[in-house]
C-alpha cells in the first residue's frame, strides 16, 4: 500500500512538474523571441502589468487554493466526491467576491497608470486578467487534490502555444501593451479555467445518488471552513506574492521601463529553476494534509529532492549568467550581477518553502505566517531602499535577504517541531556543483558544456557520496509508466 501511495504521489508531482517545465521553456522561448522582435520598454511595460496582476489576483483567491487542498486531499483520499462538490462551490463563491473587491482597485486605482504609456483600455483587460487567471488557479487546485494530474501538463502546452503563436503575430502588427497583455495573459487563462472545468466537473460526480443523499457537510460550514483557512493563508501569500512581485513594480517607477526589462527577466529565470520544488511542495500539501503518520519525513523528501533537482543547474549559472542573459541581446547583459545574486536565494527558498509546507498541513497557521512574513516583509521594504541606490542590483539583494531572513526563521521553527533537517546532504548538494562551476569557468569552458558537465559530474558525485540512494532510484522507475519502468528495471538488473 505505501508504494502505491508512493506511485501515485510521485507521478501527481511528475505531470505538475512537465506543466511547469512546459511554462517555463514556454516563457523563456517567448521573452527569448520578444526581445528580438521589440524593445525593452515594451517588455518592461507588460513584466509591470504581469507583476501587478499577480499581486491583485493573490487578493482575489482568499488564500483559498491552500485551504481547499487541505480540505479536498482528505475528501478525495476518502472517495466522497459529494463533500468536495461542497467545498468546490464555497470556495468559488468566496472567490467571486475576491475578484470583485480586485476589480474594484484597479477600476478606483486607474490613475496610478495616467504617468505612463499605459492606455485606458488597460484597465478593462487587467480585470478580465484577474478574473480567468484565479478562476484557473482555483480549478488547478481541486485538479491537483485529486492527485490525478495528468491533463494539466497537455493544458498547459495547449494554452502556451496559443499565447506565443498570438502574442508574436500581434507585437508584427505592432500592437502596444494592452493588446499583449490581452494575447499573452488573458487568452490562454480563459482556456486554461475552461478545460480544468470541464476537468473538475468530472471528478465532483457522485458515485451514487445515495452516496450524494448522505452529504451531512453544509455549504455554510464548508464556507467557514475554507474562509478560515484562507484567510490564515491569505496574508503570508499575499504577503509573499508583494515581496516577490513588488521589485519589478519598485524599479520601473525608480529606473524605467528598460530596467524593469532586465529585472524581471533575471527573476523569471530564477523563478523558473525553483518550479521543481513548487511541483513537489504542491502535490505534496494535500497528501501531507490526508497522512497523519510520516509527515515530517515526507517533508524532508520534498527538501531534498527540490535541492537536488534546482541546486545543481542554479549553481552552474552562476557562474554564465552573463552568457545566459547574452542570449536575450546586449542590452540585457548588465543583468547578470543581478541573476546571480538571485540565484543564491535558491537553496534558502527551498528550505522555506517546504517547511511552511509542512506546518501549514498541521494546521499551524501562525508559524506558516511567520515564516512568509520573516521572508517578504523585509523584501518589501529594501526595495524601496536599495533599488533607487544600486538599481537592479539592489533588487536581487533585497530579494535575497528576504530569503535568508526565512531560512532563520525556519531553522527556529524546525527545532520546535522536532524535525530533522540533515544539513550535511544539504550542503553537498551545494558545494560539488557550486565547485565544477567554478572550475569550468576558470578553464573557459563554453557555458553550455561548462552548464552541461557541471550537472552531470554532480549527479555522479551525489551518487558515489550515497546523497542520491538506490531506494531514490527505484522511486523515481516507480513513478514512470509501468512500461517504460518495467523496461528500465530489467536494463538495470543486467548491468547489476
Amino acid at each position: 500500500m505505501v508504494i502505491l501511495d508512493k506511485q501515485v504521489l510521485g507521478r501527481g508531482a511528475v505531470y505538475i512538474y512537465i506543466q511547469f517545465i512546459v511554462s517555463a521553456i514556454s516563457g523563456y522561448v517567448f521573452w527569448l523571441i520578444m526581445t528580438q522582435l521589440t524593445s525593452s520598454a515594451l517588455i518592461g511595460s507588460l513584466s509591470v502589468v504581469i507583476a501587478t496582476t499577480e499581486i491583485l489576483v493573490s487578493v482575489a483567491v482568499v488564500g483559498l487554493p491552500d485551504s481547499l487542498q487541505r480540505f479536498l486531499g482528505k475528501f478525495f483520499y476518502e472517495r466522497k466526491p459529494s463533500e468536495s462538490k461542497i467545498y468546490v462551490s464555497a470556495s468559488l463563491f468566496i472567490l467571486a467576491a475576491g475578484i470583485i473587491i480586485s476589480s474594484l482597485f484597479v477600476f478606483f486605482a486607474g490613475f496610478l497608470f495616467d504617468s505612463t504609456e499605459f492606455d485606458s483600455n488597460l484597465k478593462l483587460v487587467m480585470i478580465l486578467i484577474i478574473a480567468s487567471n484565479s478562476t484557473q488557479t482555483l480549478l488547478s487546485s481541486v485538479v491537483i487534490s485529486s492527485l490525478n494530474t495528468k491533463s494539466l501538463p497537455i493544458i498547459n502546452i495547449l494554452s502556451s502555444t496559443v499565447k506565443i503563436v498570438l502574442s508574436i503575430i500581434l507585437v508584427l502588427l505592432g500592437n502596444g501593451v494592452t493588446v499583449l497583455a490581452f494575447s499573452y495573459l488573458l487568452v490562454p487563462n480563459i482556456l486554461s479555467s475552461i478545460l480544468l472545468a470541464i476537468i473538475t466537473i468530472n471528478l465532483l460526480k457522485p458515485v451514487s445518488k445515495k452516496e450524494e443523499s448522505q452529504n451531512k457537510i453544509r455549504f455554510k460550514r464548508a464556507s467557514r471552513d475554507l474562509f478560515v483557512g484562507g484567510v490564515a493563508n491569505w496574508i503570508p501569500l499575499l504577503i509573499t506574492t508583494i515581496g516577490y512581485q513588488l521589485g519589478t513594480i519598485v524599479i520601473f517607477g525608480f529606473k524605467g521601463s528598460s530596467d524593469t526589462a532586465v529585472y524581471f527577466l533575471t527573476l523569471n529565470i530564477v523563478t523558473a529553476i525553483l518550479l521543481a520544488s513548487a511541483s513537489l511542495f504542491t502535490i505534496a500539501l494535500p497528501a501531507l494534509s490526508s497522512i497523519q503518520d510520516a509527515r515530517k519525513r515526507l517533508a524532508w523528501q520534498t527538501i531534498r529532492w527540490s535541492a537536488l533537482i534546482s541546486i545543481p543547474l542554479s549553481a552552474s549559472l552562476i557562474f554564465y549568467s552573463g552568457d545566459i542573459m547574452r542570449l536575450f541581446g546586449e542590452n540585457y547583459v548588465h543583468g547578470d550581477f543581478s541573476l546571480q545574486i538571485l540565484l543564491l536565494s535558491i537553496l534558502p527558498t527551498v528550505i522555506a518553502g517546504g517547511i511552511g509546507n509542512l506546518v501549514f498541513s498541521y494546521g499551524n497557521y501562525k508559524q506558516s505566517f511567520t515564516i512568509d512574513f520573516a521572508m517578504s516583509l523585509p523584501r518589501t521594504a529594501l526595495y524601496f531602499i536599495l533599488i533607487p541606490i544600486y538599481g537592479i542590483a539592489g533588487g536581487a539583494i533585497s530579494f535575497l535577504i528576504g530569503s535568508l531572513l526565512a531560512l532563520a526563521v525556519s531553522i527556529i521553527i524546525i527545532s520546535k517541531i522536532k524535525m530533522i533537517i540533515l544539513w550535511r546532504d544539504l550542503a553537498i548538494i551545494f558545494i560539488i556543483p557550486t565547485a565544477i562551476g567554478f572550475l569550468m569557468h576558470i578553464l573557459q569552458v563554453n557555458f553550455i558544456v561548462g552548464i552541461l558537465v557541471t550537472i552531470i559530474v554532480t549527479y555522479v558525485l551525489l551518487l558515489k557520496f550515497h546523497i542520491i540512494l538506490p531506494g531514490d532510484l527505484d522511486d523515481l522507475i516507480n513513478v514512470l509508466p509501468s512500461g517504460i519502468s518495467n523496461q528500465i528495471s530489467r536494463f538495470l538488473k543486467k548491468i547489476y
